[in-house]
């Protein structure tokens, strides 16, 4: 199974997390994200605003591909660069034109990633490298980090459950400690969605997962809500606690889809 680097991927790491290596200790965990629903018509920019009011701009190209990706609250613009087969090669993070940071993608012939080179700073030397690892399934169970003249920093584990379809990953910082996915053998890739509802047009209306809050040991029911638009696009998307009889909102989120070709 191909496993080149997605788009998903990497919103995680540089969205959620923020730009900085320091977060790559959850490289595997999003690695193994599945992506997002795949978005329909011929979207050419998404404007995504968190609920403090921040947005998130994202410019696709004709191809269907995110170009470049800008925060409100960063004066850094981050540009992607994809080879012929449409696999994101690089990422290249400028402020004012002028070169930040930059991470290089290398495959193998197969299309799956086996190394990713971060580059900092002006003089683009060379920070901190990942190492990725499959099974006799193709399936990604070790990354190990290492940076510059600091050795191996971070080693992340997968342990894949093969009769209950679920994956538990470990890191080296606290090997007692492991979080647990379940794990779509026919897209090879881990989806905390449990149970999707779809109307008759076949588009997701709402969806089930569960969740541990802060401080708690049972995993809490969350309900999440989609508003979609003409072309079943979300552009509302509200997630809830399940508490009984009571809904508890904890997270909304919203997205303003401008189109190629829209008047």
């Amino acid at each position: 199974m191909n496993r080149s680097i997605t788009f998903q991927s990497i919103l995680c790491l540089f969205i959620f997390a923020g730009p900085s290596p320091e977060v790559a200790a959850q490289a595997l965990l999003t690695y193994l994200q599945c992506e997002d629903a795949p978005l329909q018509g011929p979207v050419e920019e998404i404007r995504r605003q968190d609920p403090l009011g921040n947005w998130t701009l994202f410019r696709y190209d004709r191809k269907g591909r995110v170009y470049s990706l800008s925060r409100s609250n960063h004066p850094q613009v981050l540009f992607f660069q994809y080879d012929d087969q449409g696999q994101i090669i690089a990422s290249v993070e400028k402020e004012a034109g002028l070169f930040v940071d930059s991470t290089v993608y290398r495959y193998n012939e197969g299309g799956d990633l086996m190394q990713t080179y971060y580059f900092l700073g002006h003089s683009r030397n060379l920070y901190e490298t990942w190492h990725y690892h499959y099974d006799s399934k193709n399936r990604p169970y070790f990354t190990v980090q290492s940076r510059i003249n600091q050795g191996i920093l971070q080693i992340e584990t997968a342990i894949y459950q093969s009769s209950k379809n679920k994956v538990d990953l470990y890191t080296n910082e606290d090997w007692r400690t492991r979080t647990r996915w379940y794990y779509e053998n026919s897209h090879g890739c881990i989806n905390p969605i449990i149970r999707y509802i779809k109307n008759k047009d076949g588009q997701t209306i709402s969806a089930y997962t569960k969740v541990i809050e802060p401080g708690k040991t049972k995993a809490t029911e969350v309900l999440i809500e989609f508003e979609n638009d003409i072309y079943g696009n979300w552009i509302k998307k509200t997630s809830k606690f399940i508490r009984g009889k009571r809904q508890e909102v904890f997270l909304e989120e919203k997205r303003m889809i401008k189109y190629w070709d829209e008047n």
